[in-house]
């Protein structure tokens, strides 16, 4: 029994039940390749596309969906380790955290708030051999002292470098839009 047939430039592609192989026919119906040698064939694809990597900017894109992720998801721990030891954030709503510490600080306050970041399609990276700029707007909805919730516009800028394989923050500014008048 066949349980797959597809025919591409005169070639068939076929997947037998009744010998569980893959089989390439020419237009005359001889094999083209032995059962050994499809199954060697599909393998490599198969697993060769599981090895693709991604780009540079995809995994910048990646470690900033990650960050907002672990907010939402109160994974202070997930959040802290996106840190390079020695990196500077300048957020929203206290001067700076230097050191661990703030940062751990600020992040917990945040992860309170319970956020929800709804990412503007303006997002920017910019690629610096090891070093990456991630900048563009969101919008934060956080619960407020009054049990509701507020919706706040604010920019970012991270800064990645690339550290062990791995891009970590090593620089973050987050910031409400100035007041309209």
């Amino acid at each position: 029994k066949i349980l797959f047939r597809h025919r591409v430039s005169g070639m068939n592609f076929v997947y037998s039940l009744s010998t569980q192989s893959f089989l390439f026919h020419l237009k005359n119906n001889e094999p083209m390749f032995s059962k050994t040698t499809t199954f060697i064939f599909v393998f490599l694809v198969f697993v060769g596309s599981s090895f693709a990597q991604d780009s540079p900017k995809q995994d910048v894109a990646k470690q900033v969906t990650n960050w907002h992720q672990g907010l939402q998801k109160g994974d202070l721990e997930g959040l802290m380790a996106q840190y390079a030891s020695d990196a500077v954030f300048f957020p929203t709503f206290i001067n700076v955290a230097l050191t661990a510490d703030e940062r751990k600080t600020f992040l917990q306050t945040l992860i309170a708030k319970k956020p929800v970041a709804s990412l503007n399609n303006d997002q920017r990276i910019r690629l610096l051999g090891d070093v990456a700029t991630c900048s563009g707007t969101w919008v934060f909805e956080v619960n407020n002292a009054e049990g509701g919730r507020d919706k706040k516009p604010v920019r970012y800028l991270f800064v990645f470098e690339k550290r062990g394989g791995k891009y970590l923050i090593i620089e973050q500014h987050v910031s409400a839009f100035p007041v309209k008048n």
